[in-house]
């Protein structure tokens, strides 16, 4: 980061921490990320929702592309992750029989 490359790439830079420390390190990106190409590869969704666009990856081949917000609108693949990681209990459907 001394360099100021004109590209930055984090693959998976939060996968074993805390939301604290993920979330002081998001900051710290978005700092050196500041007018240069930033690619991020997470499975943390958490990491990539402010991104300007997100690839959806899946067997190596893009499978969905937008913003967060035109993602989870598709009811894709990244939405069902999105249900798993993130939406908060209080919102999800409820199963009949389920306790």
């Amino acid at each position: 980061l001394m360099l100021r490359p004109s590209v930055l790439v984090f693959d998976d830079s939060t996968a074993a921490i805390d939301a604290g420390t993920e979330q002081r390190i998001r900051a710290a990106m978005k700092r050196f990320a500041r007018d240069r190409v930033t690619l991020i590869i997470s499975h943390r969704l958490s990491s990539l929702m402010h991104a300007d666009q997100i690839l959806f990856v899946e067997g190596g081949r893009i499978v969905e592309r937008g913003t967060h917000e035109e993602l989870l609108a598709l009811s894709g693949r990244y939405r069902a992750l999105y249900d798993l990681q993130l939406r908060p209990d209080d919102e999800r459907p409820v199963v009949a029989g389920a306790a």
